[in-house]
C-alpha cells in the first residue's frame, strides 16, 4: 500500500504516523499538512520531528493552508497542548507558511493526477486541503483507490439518544465544516467516515500505557513523552486515565489492520448546528463509516509498533 496522509500532527496523530511507519505492507508516500490540533505550521514540523524519529526522513512534508475555507482558525491547544505535542519540550518550533502555489492543495492534485488509482488517501484532521482540491477537481477523490476520513460518524442518532462523542461532537468538521460539505457532496464512493462515535470508546489503558512507558525505541519514548498530556486531559475532562485511539484507529481502517471493524453505508451530510457541525451518514448510500472495533486489537497494534 502506498498512502498518502494528510494531518494536523497532534498527539493521536503523531501516534497514528508512528503505526503506520512501522507496518512492512505501507509505503508513505508523502504527508501533507493542515490546522487542527495545532497551526499548520506547527503541524509540519512535528510531522517531520515524527518521521525522522522512526527513521523515515526520505518520507516529503508539505504543508497546507494555514486557515480553514470559511471562517476563523480555531486549534485544539487545550487536548494536544500549544505546540501540538504536549507542551513537554519535544517539538520543533514551527516552520514558515508554505509558499503559495506549492502548498499541500498543489501536492495533493499532483500525487493524483501522477498515480491516478495506485494511491490510498487517509485524512487525519480537517478537511481544508482536500476541500480546496475539490474546488479545482471535483473528482479528486476518485483518483484514490480508497480514502479513510477521521471524522464524520455512523447513522443520524434519534434526539434523545446518548451522544456516544461524550459531548466532544466531530472537531474535525466543526474546524472546517466548507470543506466537510465539499467531500459530502463530491459524491466519491470509496470514502470511509471513522467517527468519534466509536472512537470516543476505544481506548488504551492502563496495560498498555505501562508498555508504552517502558518502550525503548526513539519513537516509543517519542510516543510516551508526548502522550501524558492528552492522558491527563482525559483523566480531567472524561474521568477515565487512558489513551483514546481516535487516529491510530483510523490509520487501523486505512491500512488494513485487523480491528475486527465493521461499518455501515448512508448518504453523507453536514448538519448546521454552527460550532457543532458534524458529518454524518444519514440514509441512503454512496459513502461507509466505521460502526464497531474491537479496541483491545488497536491498542495493541499501536503498542506493538511503538516496541519495534
Amino acid at each position: 500500500m502506498r498512502l498518502v496522509v494528510d494531518t494536523d500532527t497532534g498527539i493521536d496523530d503523531a501516534l497514528a504516523l508512528i503505526l503506520l511507519a512501522s507496518l512492512p505492507n505501507v509505503t508513505l508516500e508523502h504527508v501533507t499538512t493542515t490546522h487542527g490540533n495545532c497551526t499548520t505550521e506547527a503541524s509540519t514540523a512535528n510531522a517531520r520531528l515524527v518521521l525522522d524519529t522512526c527513521g523515515r526522513s526520505s518520507v516529503p512534508v508539505t504543508g497546507g493552508l494555514s486557515a480553514p475555507l470559511v471562517g476563523e482558525l480555531s486549534t485544539a491547544w487545550f487536548v494536544h497542548g500549544h505546540d501540538g505535542l504536549g507542551d513537554c519540550g519535544v517539538a520543533p518550533p514551527p516552520g514558515p507558511p508554505a509558499p503559495p502555489g506549492s502548498t499541500a492543495v498543489e501536492a495533493l492534485l499532483s500525487l493524483a493526477n501522477a498515480h491516478a488509482g495506485e494511491l490510498d488517501l487517509l485524512c487525519l484532521g480537517p478537511l481544508t486541503n482536500i476541500g480546496a482540491a475539490l474546488r479545482i477537481e471535483p473528482t479528486l477523490l476518485d483518483a484514490f483507490r480508497s480514502v479513510t476520513v477521521m471524522g464524520g460518524a455512523g447513522p443520524v442518532l434519534p434526539p434523545d439518544f446518548p451522544d456516544p462523542t461524550l459531548g466532544v461532537g466531530d472537531p474535525n468538521t466543526y474546524h472546517d465544516p466548507e470543506a466537510a460539505r465539499l467531500l459530502a457532496a463530491s459524491g466519491a464512493t470509496n470514502v470511509t467516515l471513522v467517527g468519534l462515535d466509536v472512537t470516543m470508546s476505544a481506548i488504551a489503558g492502563s496495560h498498555h500505557l505501562d508498555r508504552m512507558a517502558a518502550a525503548s525505541t526513539p519513537h516509543g519514548r517519542l510516543a510516551d513523552r508526548i502522550s501524558r498530556f492528552y492522558v491527563d486531559f482525559y483523566e480531567k475532562n472524561h474521568g477515565f486515565r487512558a489513551l483514546a485511539l481516535h487516529d491510530p484507529i483510523a490509520a487501523c481502517v486505512a491500512a488494513g489492520v485487523d480491528i475486527a471493524a465493521t461499518c455501515v453505508e448512508g448518504s453523507p451530510v453536514v448538519t448546521d448546528d454552527p460550532g457543532d457541525e458534524r458529518l454524518l451518514l444519514a440514509e441512503g448510500s454512496g459513502m461507509r463509516a466505521l460502526s464497531s472495533c474491537d479496541a483491545e486489537l488497536a491498542a495493541e497494534a499501536l503498542t506493538s509498533a511503538l516496541e519495534r
